[in-house]
């Protein structure tokens, strides 16, 4: 099914707030973490993939050169915007690949609707 048949057939779940989730770790340049430890923001996105998300965003809120400059980051903003799609786009990859069996899809699916309350 494609995203834009699961956008007319089912409410999609978005990923919850990652700078609190990161807030846990760390505190100080959120964005940093894409280039220092892209591990970490991985596993904030696994975590919000096995929450239930079907939809994750970028660690990418303040990748501007504008809230970077507050750090003396500014240069690097744009590489933080970039590392913080290429991470998501890694652990979206990462969730998709575990369903190629298309009895793990039915299940993921069948788990979806019932948490939705659908038959």
């Amino acid at each position: 099914m494609s995203f834009a048949e699961d956008l007319r057939n089912r409410i999609l779940i978005l990923d919850g707030a990652m700078g609190t989730m990161i807030q846990r770790h760390f505190i100080g340049d959120n964005e940093t973490l894409n280039q220092d430890n892209p591990d970490l923001i991985r596993s904030i996105h696994r975590e919000f993939i096995e929450a239930g998300a079907d939809i994750i965003e970028t660690n990418s809120f303040g990748a501007n050169r504008i809230s970077q400059q507050e750090y003396g980051n500014a240069a690097e903003a744009a590489e933080m915007a970039y590392a913080a799609a290429r991470i998501a786009r890694e652990a979206a990859d990462a969730a998709y690949a575990k369903l190629t069996d298309p009895r793990a899809r039915a299940k993921y699916r069948e788990a979806h609707r019932a948490e939705l309350g659908l038959r």
